[in-house]
């Protein structure tokens, strides 16, 4: 398929395919030939939507984050699946292309959210693409959705008040990512009181960043939390309720809880589906579950 010209879209001269990058369908045909579903896994992308554009950052690449539609056809299942691609206008491709592949062991990423290959190529493009949760700046993506999050569950199960509080499930679910810089989850918990008997499900925000960028948000809403509590400001900011690395990565997560206090908390009942299944889950403990 022949590339469109897309209008108001920039060209570059060291770099000619971005104009075929840039046009959906040519897109939607090209990862429908390119991208290698999961071992034993057969899946099928029905749409490509061109999502957020950075050209020309660094320099010499341009960094393309597509949203595809992928359905099972074994459950009929339907999800959204994020993708970015890679163009580089210095000619290093192939050697990016192996540091890449490299990574991908350390990273941790769980067999139930693999949809495809983590790292692929497109020969005809020279395009480099990663699936998400794959990130070479966020390495540590892999291990929050596979629910490597010590230290966390005690500062949740806090907001519960007095009773013997113990976590019987946990769903994660990504709702928003930026390639390279950060990624957001809901992070829904299923606690029972052993001493009432009673359930009750509470949800929070997980923010993963590069560096110690979490950390800084972090303090930053303590800040502005602390002011609104002196009362010098008619507006409240939600402080967050932990931050720090993530287990053997050296990344930073800044959770932050959500500003609705009777909607935080309900009593238990069958976790919804997300909304947000940017990627695929099987059932258990940590997961997110694509909705049809």
């Amino acid at each position: 398929m022949r590339a469109r010209i897309v209008a108001g879209f920039p060209e570059d001269p060291d770099v000619p395919q971005l104009s075929a990058a840039a046009d959906p369908q040519v897109m939607l045909e090209t990862f429908r030939r390119h991208l290698k579903s999961a071992p034993e896994e057969i899946y099928r992308i029905e749409n490509c939507t061109p999502f957020r554009f950075r050209c020309r950052q660094s320099g010499s690449r341009h960094v393309l984050q597509y949203t595809l539609r992928i359905k099972e056809p074994s459950t009929g299942r339907s999800w959204d699946q994020w993708v970015t691609c890679l163009l580089y206008a210095d000619g290093e491709t192939s050697r990016r292309l192996e540091e890449m592949k490299a990574l991908v062991h350390d990273m941790k990423i769980p067999e139930s959210s693999r949809t495809f290959d983590p790292v692929g190529f497109i020969p005809n493009l020279q395009m480099l693409v990663e699936v998400f949760p794959y990130d070479r700046k966020l390495r540590s993506l892999g291990r929050v959705v596979g629910g490597e999050l010590q230290g966390l569950d005690q500062p949740i199960l806090s907001q519960l008040g007095p009773g013997d509080w113990r976590i019987e499930q946990r769903t994660i679910e990504p709702t928003r990512y930026r390639t390279e810089f950060a990624a957001a989850f809901r992070y829904t918990i299923r606690a029972h009181d052993a001493l009432s008997e009673s359930r009750e499900d509470v949800r929070c925000y997980l923010k993963v960043y590069r560096k110690e960028r979490g950390i800084e948000v972090s303090e930053i809403l303590q800040s502005l939390s602390e002011i609104r509590h002196g009362g010098e400001s008619q507006y409240s900011v939600v402080s967050s309720l932990a931050s720090g690395p993530v287990s053997g990565v050296g990344k930073s997560f800044s959770p932050r809880q959500v500003v609705m206090p009777p909607t935080t908390r309900y009593p238990s009942r069958d976790l919804r589906r997300g909304r947000a299944g940017n990627g695929r889950g099987r059932a258990g403990a940590n997961t997110w579950r694509p909705q049809t």
